[in-house]
């Protein structure tokens, strides 16, 4: 189960990008620099993002360069789907890769008088974030797609807001700041 704590920063990671693979893309900020660096850190990031099994993760170094491979992979396909312009063929091969070792189950119900499908993902880590990027491309609008635009900050987002005017990664850090630098501007001019 995906962790919808509305916490922006669990176990020292961000999580401010709406969904799971963005979370993911934003663990490597340029501000911050690699924050999944060692075996240990990629379990750290599982668990806090609530998708390690039994709230625990154990990983290789090989789990490593699949994390880094599949992260790369998704920073391809934001390009390609912020900017409208065609994905490389190397990062859908890799997120396929991911996707068909991610079997979904699904079964019908009847939960009080109306139909319902539930779905359970049966996959590792992997496979949970690549089948959310599927899940997110089946529905996103391309202009909600957004970087923020905090100077320094690398970080990315799906705007959910109503009217889409989502300009930071978060209103406590890169919006808070620029509310500073706006106060301290217009004090200075008076």
């Amino acid at each position: 189960m995906v962790d919808t704590s509305t916490e922006e920063i669990r176990e020292g990671f961000p999580f401010l990008g709406g969904r799971l693979w963005l979370d993911f893309l934003n663990s490597a900020p340029a501000a911050m620099g690699e924050l999944i660096a060692t075996p240990e850190d990629l379990g750290r990031w599982a668990a806090a993002a609530g998708i390690a099994r039994d709230g625990r993760a154990h990983f290789t170094r090989g789990d490593l360069a699949t994390a880094h491979a599949l992260r790369s992979a998704l920073r391809g396909i934001y390009h390609a789907l912020s900017e409208g312009t065609a994905p490389p063929a190397k990062a859908i091969a890799e997120i396929n890769r991911h996707l068909a070792e991610a079997p979904r189950l699904r079964t019908l119900e009847s939960a009080k008088g109306h139909l319902r499908v539930t779905e359970t993902l049966e996959s590792d880590v992997f496979g949970r974030i690549a089948s959310d990027l599927t899940d997110f491309i089946a529905g996103f609008e391309p202009h909600r797609l957004r970087a923020c635009n905090g100077p320094g900050c690398s970080l990315v987002f799906y705007d959910t807001a109503r009217n889409a005017t989502r300009r930071w990664c978060s209103m406590a850090a890169c919006g808070n700041r620029h509310k500073v630098a706006r106060h301290r501007a217009r004090s200075a001019a008076n």
